[in-house]
Order: structure tokens, then C-alpha cells, then sequence
């Protein structure tokens, strides 16, 4: 959970095992205080009920009622219920809020339980039904047979993790039309790992505004959190509309931007995994009209289907009688180097039948490596795969952390699988990427999302750039630019 910078936890034992158990890390206060601002503006009405379900020491807790004290003054008796497993932060976080307003500290309260384990209780009983939740959840993993998987099955609730688990039960816990703001990782935005995730969300609430900090490593450097982050607005039981997207390199917000933007750009109509995209997260102004798929183009992706640590017996580290090229995303930088001495991995696999089913026919392929360096620029890296770099070889075998563009585990043409590595290396492609993906992985799921030019387009750019002496990738973007339309 995020905590407020302004009281760090202290380095005791109590605090270094609370980190771990809990994976608490600091927030800083403006980021809390960015995330109230966030809110409708409050109008008096009879229930106002407001959950923290994170609290830590109360730095949402503790926005909150800054940033709404003379509206929270005129309302009918409004409740705080602040959720704290943690015994230690529970009594610091009762000081520490109850002193914000003085006057309401007999509407807070503070419960120190597992909010996993008493929200599913709210939920069935009827009673838990909260104007407005502010979340900065945990982020751990979960498992199969773990206790939390169970509650969270009983209560028809599918979650990959906690901080999708405290989202969940929170929209449930949440009243009719009232409001959610939650800073979690982007990485639900995509894949298929998150999409039952995706899905509960558009079933359940209206997206109303998407923030994103630019910096992994600025928001929360001094916990190491090193992954991007957006603040959500959710509103329940609201029809969908505009949303408001705003962005900035991190907690300071200097260079702060913000627009709307029609749902349809946030998640395209006709994108089966509902994909949550951000559009002015990008840099490229402007975006390619380009509609069709890889399955249109009669390709498909795959990754690497060599997983070297169960092919053991079949590796060699230099190429014998009988072996076949062993592909590695170190044998791709920029050109291809196979094989390479003092290669710390193998570069040959012996062909047999064992492996055969594993191996491609030699021929022209494209690969992307499946991760890239936490602040490198592009995220896709698309390497051609030119079977005179292989001479001699019938087959080859690519290692898991490549994905591979194929045709019915075949070859491609030479001029597609040029053109294909120049549009997907283009700041075009860059650009829209950005727009959907807030991690360091690439998958072929999110390979298959992106829409791509016709065949011809693709041939025709591919002869151009074979052609090329010198392939500059501006000129690829400029020769993309000319050939296909772009949307402002």
C-alpha cells in the first residue's frame, strides 16, 4: 500500500516486516491531495460515507478532509471508515486523522482488520454502501489454493492479484452513483491476464478520469517502486461518457496536460480484450489509419516455443554435427550475430524428434524481443530473421523470450517480413503501443491488438527498405507517413 512521505515508516522490525507482509510503500502527500481533487464537488445529502480501505497513516484519509472540510461541515453527519490490518500504523493513524478535523473525529472509524477478509461480510449483509472510496492498495500476487483466492471465489469475485482484489470488493461496497479514485498499477490496462478485471469494471462503473505519471522511477523512488502508475476515477452505475485524461512526468505535476477524449479512443469498439488505452500518452501526433490484423494479413504470432531450462539434454553452447541454430534475444542487436562465442547461453539444439515439433523451417521471420529495459523508449524491438545469416540449416529454434511472426509456423514472404519490421519499429507503431501497454512486457496478445497497413502496403515498404543502403528508421517513418493516411 502507498503510504504518506511526509511520515515514513520507521526502521524498526515492526515496520521492515510490515513492508513485507503488507507491500506497503510510501506515497507521496500531493499525490493523495491530487487524487481528492479528483472528487464531484460534494453537495449536502444525507449519507455521506467515505472508506479507506488502506488507510496506513491516513494520507487519503487526511486529503480528504482537507480538501473538503467546509462542504463536509454542512453535511448530516458523514462517516469515515478507515481499514488498517497493521497494529502498529492502526494507533498512528487514528492520531493522525482525528487531528485534521477536530470536530469529526467522532465519525471516524478505525478498523483494525483485513479488509480481504470483513468487506465479502459487508457485502452480503447489505451494509456496507460508501459514497466515496479512496485506495491505494497492495500489490502481491495471488495464488491458486492462497486464503484470500478462496473469500474472493465464494463471493464471485476472479482477481490476479490484491490490488485487483481490493478494487473489486471496493466497486461492490460502493453506492449508486458514488465514486472510487484508486492509484494501482497500469498493468490491468492490457493483456489477458487482467481482462476478467476489465470487464468487471465496464459491467460495473463509468471511467471517469485516467491520470498517468510518465516516470516509473520519480513518483515513489525512495521505495524502489519501479512500474507505472495511473490514478482511476470510477463512478458506479453511471452511463459512460467522455473520459478525462491527464498525464505528467510525475508527483510535482510541472508539466501537468489534460483533455478529454471519447470513450471509443479509451477502448475501441471492436477490441475483443477491451484494451484500456491512454490516448495523449503518446508522443506522436496523429495516428495511422490502418484497420486490419495480423490474422488478416494471413500471419499469426507466437512466442518462442524453446524453454531452454526443460531442453537441457539438447542444448550445446557452439553448433555440433546434427544441431540447429538456437535463437536468443542476445543474437539480435540491430543485426544478427549467430553464433556467438563467450555467449553465456547455447546457441545450437540438437534436431531430433523430441524437439522437431519445437523447430521452424529456416526462412524469413520477425522477432520481437518479449521484454525491454524499465525506461527504454521503444517497447517493441522487431528483429528480421534472413535465413542467409543460417546457412546450411533447415531448421531453427527460437527461445522463449522472443515472439515470433509467422505464417502457419512457416516462413513469410522476404518483402512482408521487411516490411513488417519497419512498421513495428516505426514511432507510429512506438507511439500507439504507448498508448495501451504501462509495462515491460510484450506479448503476442498485445502483438495481435495492433492494427496494420494491407498486404501491398506492407510488401511495398518492405521492398523500399531492402532496397535502402542506409535503413534510417526516420526515413521508414517518413516512407510510412506517405503511403499511409494519418488521423489527426
Amino acid at each position: 500500500m502507498l503510504r504518506d512521505s511526509q511520515e515514513p515508516l520507521t526502521d524498526n522490525s515492526d515496520s521492515i516486516s510490515a513492508k513485507s507482509a503488507y507491500s506497503q510503500y510510501m506515497t507521496p502527500t500531493r499525490v493523495a491531495e491530487f487524487m481528492a481533487s479528483l472528487f464531484s464537488k460534494l453537495t449536502p445529502r444525507k449519507n455521506i460515507r467515505f472508506l479507506d480501505a488502506g488507510a496506513g497513516k491516513g494520507a487519503l484519509t487526511s486529503a480528504f478532509l482537507r480538501s473538503y472540510t467546509q462542504a463536509l461541515l454542512t453535511i448530516n453527519n458523514p462517516t469515515f471508515d478507515l481499514f488498517e490490518i497493521d497494529n502498529t500504523l492502526a494507533k498512528k493513524l487514528e492520531l493522525n486523522v482525528k487531528n485534521v478535523v477536530p470536530v469529526l473525529s467522532d465519525n471516524i472509524q478505525i478498523i483494525n482488520s483485513d479488509f480481504l477478509e470483513l468487506a465479502p461480510n459487508l457485502i452480503n449483509e447489505g451494509i456496507g454502501h460508501y459514497s466515496h472510496i479512496m485506495l491505494n492498495p497492495p500489490y502481491k500476487k495471488l495464488y491458486g489454493e492462497s486464503r484470500y483466492t478462496k473469500i474472493l471465489q465464494s463471493n464471485e469475485i476472479n482477481a490476479a492479484n490484491l490490488y485487483t482484489a481490493f478494487m473489486s470488493l471496493s466497486i461492490k461496497l460502493l453506492d449508486k452513483k458514488g465514486e472510487l479514485v484508486a492509484i494501482i498499477p497500469r498493468s490491468f490496462c492490457n493483456g489477458f491476464y487482467h481482462k476478467k478485471f476489465r470487464d468487471f469494471i465496464f459491467d460495473n462503473c463509468s471511467i471517469e478520469h485516467i491520470h498517468l505519471f510518465r516516470s516509473r522511477t520519480r513518483v515513489f523512488k525512495q521505495d524502489k517502486v519501479l512500474q507505472e502508475n495511473i490514478i482511476v476515477l470510477l463512478k458506479k452505475d453511471s452511463k459512460q461518457k467522455e473520459v478525462n485524461i491527464s498525464i505528467s512526468t510525475d508527483d510535482h505535476f510541472k508539466d501537468f496536460r489534460q483533455e478529454s477524449v471519447p470513450f471509443s479512443e479509451v477502448v475501441h469498439p471492436d477490441d475483443v480484450n477491451k484494451f484500456i488505452r491512454i490516448p495523449i500518452a503518446s508522443s506522436t501526433t496523429g495516428r495511422l489509419a490502418v484497420g486490419l490484423s495480423l490474422a488478416d494479413l494471413g500471419v499469426d504470432v507466437s512466442t518462442g516455443p524453446i524453454v531452454d531450462f526443460r531442453a537441457l539434454d539438447f542444448l550445446n553452447q557452439m553448433p555440433e554435427s546434427g544441431d540447429v541454430p538456437l535463437i536468443y534475444p542476445g543474437h539480435l542487436n540491430g543485426t544478427t550475430e549467430w553464433p556467438k562465442r563467450d555467449f553465456r547461453k547455447p546457441n545450437a539444439i540438437r534436431f531430433c524428434k523430441k524437439t522437431e515439433k519445437l523447430l521452424f523451417p529456416t526462412g524469413f521471420y520477425v522477432a520481437i524481443r518479449r521484454m525491454s529495459s524499465k525506461e527504454e523508449q521503444r517497447r517493441i524491438v522487431a528483429h528480421l530473421i534472413d535465413p542467409k545469416n543460417f546457412p546450411g540449416f533447415k531448421y531453427l529454434g527460437f527461445e522463449n523470450h522472443l515472439n515470433i511472426i509467422h505464417s502457419n509456423k512457416n516462413g513469410l514472404s522476404e518483402s512482408l517480413a521487411y516490411g513488417l519490421v519497419g512498421y513495428l519499429n516505426s514511432s507510429y507503431v512506438n507511439s500507439l503501443f504507448h498508448c495501451f501497454n504501462g509495462h515491460t512486457q510484450v506479448n503476442a496478445t498485445d502483438l495481435r491488438s495492433i492494427k496494420y497497413p494491407s498486404l501491398d502496403i506492407l510488401s511495398y515498404l518492405g521492398d523500399w527498405i531492402k532496397n535502402e543502403k542506409i535503413k534510417c528508421q526516420t526515413r521508414i517513418d517518413e516512407k510510412i507517413r506517405s503511403n499511409i493516411p494519418i488521423h489527426e
